[in-house]
């Protein structure tokens, strides 16, 4: 019995560290909207998405890489933003690379997709390649939630809020924290089976 309690402390304490990293998102994109660059600001919320989504080793490309790939379309705005910040960070303790994929081949070595700056077209060819793969695709394009990409970064108001594509994640074998999708508005929620 005391294994279970002991236990059961322990996962509190994690959900709580977890809800407390999850607040930060959302309180901090609020407060700092006004002081820092709002690019800036997409690049911490997508640094703080991995922390609450887990990525199924068997259906990754290259599993025992020591890189987290990302890659982005957008070379001017965001792609130097990318680069700086993660610089000397890791995320899943991988060292980060971040990219800009010219083929489908560098397309599926990405972990984390970025998609902004693109076009409607161009969207719908890389999500062809990209979908119901472990690959976390996030934008910053408020039409592009019911597309098929997983997280979009929408701005509302004074502050930046994310849509989730319940049914797309599902589909692309990630799973993400129930913390994480509490915070978010929920795009194509899964259907659920009746009993």
């Amino acid at each position: 019995m005391r294994e279970k309690s002991t236990w059961g402390k322990m996962k509190s304490k994690i959900d709580f560290s977890n809800l407390l990293i999850l607040l930060l998102i959302v309180t901090n994109a609020i407060s700092l909207f006004s002081q820092v660059d709002e690019q800036q600001l997409k690049v911490v919320f997508i640094e703080r998405f991995t922390r609450f989504i887990t990525w199924n080793s068997t259906l990754i490309t290259n599993p025992d890489s020591d890189e987290f790939i990302i890659g982005t379309i957008d070379e001017k705005e965001i792609y130097p933003e990318l680069k700086s910040f993660f610089s000397d960070r890791q995320i899943k303790d991988k060292k980060v690379i971040v990219i800009i994929p010219k083929t489908e081949e560098e397309l599926l070595r990405c972990d984390l997709l970025f998609l902004s700056k693109i076009s409607e077209s161009k969207l719908k060819e890389v999500l062809e390649v990209v979908s119901n793969k472990p690959i976390l695709t996030i934008s910053d394009e408020p039409d592009f939630a019911e597309t098929g990409v997983l997280i979009t970064i929408c701005r509302e108001n004074d502050h930046l809020g994310f849509y989730i594509n319940e049914t797309a994640l599902a589909q692309s074998g990630l799973n993400a924290s129930y913390l994480l999708l509490e915070q978010a508005k929920i795009i194509n929620p899964l259907k659920k089976e009746n009993p």
